[in-house]
């Protein structure tokens, strides 16, 4: 029998009342200049964050603007902590590594900070540099306690310090200095 045609899915009418996704980067603009910029800026460091009010498309920003416009020779994730921050990031790097069985076997230890790093590390290895991106970071202060909080801050800290890793934390302006109080976060402020 013939497979039924897959229904292309439409259109949202107002794009602007949901943020931008990969997908939508071709009807994503005026960021250019700010693309650019971002982009020059995150090779010099392991570490930074992009801060600005809610609302104002950061996640859009990231997702249309900077994730389609790589340079050639980097890899991208983009994770969004939710209740669950090492999962997130976990599910964003499982379909990076899908051709390592190996690798996708160690997803399920990923809380363990070893593995997320070998992991981190097998996943960069296949470009030349990788960008994590950790989107509305915001959720590890509103969405989890104190004892994950640290955990995730330290994983991040281990990861930023990979050779050829950079992590972008974007994340509502008022939050911002939450991050000061976790020690492995201490570089967004240089």
């Amino acid at each position: 029998p013939q497979a039924a045609a897959k229904t292309p899915e439409p259109e949202r009418p107002y794009p602007g009342l949901s943020a931008f996704t990969e997908g939508d980067a071709k009807r994503f603009f005026g960021r250019d200049e700010e693309i650019v910029a971002l982009w020059r800026k995150i090779p010099t460091r392991s570490l930074l964050a992009l801060i600005g009010p809610s609302g104002v498309g950061k996640t859009s920003f990231i997702r249309a603007g900077l994730v389609p416009h790589a340079p050639a020779g980097w890899r991208c994730i983009v994770a969004t902590p939710g209740q669950a921050p090492f999962a997130a990031l976990a599910r964003e790097l499982a379909s990076s590594l899908a051709g390592d069985p190996d690798a996708v076997r160690l997803l399920v230890d990923f809380q363990d900070p070893e593995v997320a790093q070998r992991l981190i590390v097998r996943w960069r290895q296949r470009s030349d540099r990788g960008l994590i991106v950790i989107d509305q970071f915001e959720e590890l202060f509103t969405l989890n306690g104190e004892e994950v909080q640290q955990r995730f801050a330290a994983l991040i800290g281990r990861l930023a310090a990979q050779d050829g890793v950079h992590v972008l934390l974007s994340m509502r302006d008022d939050f911002f200095f939450a991050c000061h109080r976790l020690a492995p976060l201490k570089d967004i402020f240089l």
